[in-house]
């Protein structure tokens, strides 16, 4: 099992409570992880740091938005697809 970074446990204290990598990509990491408030399972996508200092976050955020938020997406309600919820 791979070890969470120190740095994303502190980042994400109070809100999430990483559980484990479930996917890896070019851009990024995915967690699984539990929203803290709200009680539920969520994925979490962290950026590569090597990336994120030399594309900018803003890229990634615009991507990751514009492919969220799709009228298709929107329009979704069931128990297999999780919303897909921003915080800076």
């Amino acid at each position: 099992m791979e070890t969470i970074p120190d740095n994303l446990i502190t980042a994400l204290a109070g809100r999430y409570s990483i559980e484990r990598v479930i996917g890896r990509g070019g851009m990024a990491t995915v967690y699984l992880a539990e929203d803290v408030r709200h009680r539920r399972k969520v994925a979490v996508k962290v950026l590569r740091p090597e990336l994120a200092s030399t594309l900018g976050t803003d890229r990634f955020l615009r991507r990751s938005r514009r492919n969220s938020t799709t009228p298709t997406c929107c329009r979704c309600s069931t128990p297999a697809i999780r919303r897909v919820c921003f915080t800076t």
